[in-house]
């Protein structure tokens, strides 16, 4: 087993490519995806297997081991209320537009409405 990490997303598109080229590495396991993914772009050029954990978004096809990120949002946030007593959670969204941050959201919105409280989204760019 390896990992790919890096401090950018270019870093580790390098390192990918290394493995992919050693032929070191013939399969992955991708803990995330999203839209125009580099990574992902280049390990389909290559033929290379992948799986993601979690669903591609809209429009895309391969492989993925599902998780209910819908109800892991709502999860959260009804622990956050019951368990630790938050009075208004709030949910911190990024620009990238991950597939299950959008579902995770979904969750967090559901939740807080069935509580009747105003949600709130802390945007980070």
């Amino acid at each position: 087993m390896a990992v790919a990490v890096g401090e950018s997303s270019d870093q580790v598109l390098e390192n990918v490519r290394s493995m992919i080229n050693r032929a070191q590495i013939k399969r992955f396991i991708l803990l995330y995806s999203h839209v125009n993914d580099p990574v992902i772009d280049l390990l389909k050029s290559a033929s290379v297997e992948f799986v993601t954990v979690g669903k591609p978004a809209a429009g895309q096809d391969w492989l993925y081991v599902d998780n209910d990120n819908v109800e892991a949002g709502a999860d959260g946030t009804r622990y956050l209320m019951k368990k630790l007593h938050v009075s208004t959670p709030v949910f911190a969204e990024s620009t990238n537009d991950w597939p299950y941050e959008v579902d995770r959201k979904t969750g967090y919105l559901r939740e807080m409405s069935l509580a009747k409280k105003s949600p709130v989204v802390f945007f980070r760019s």
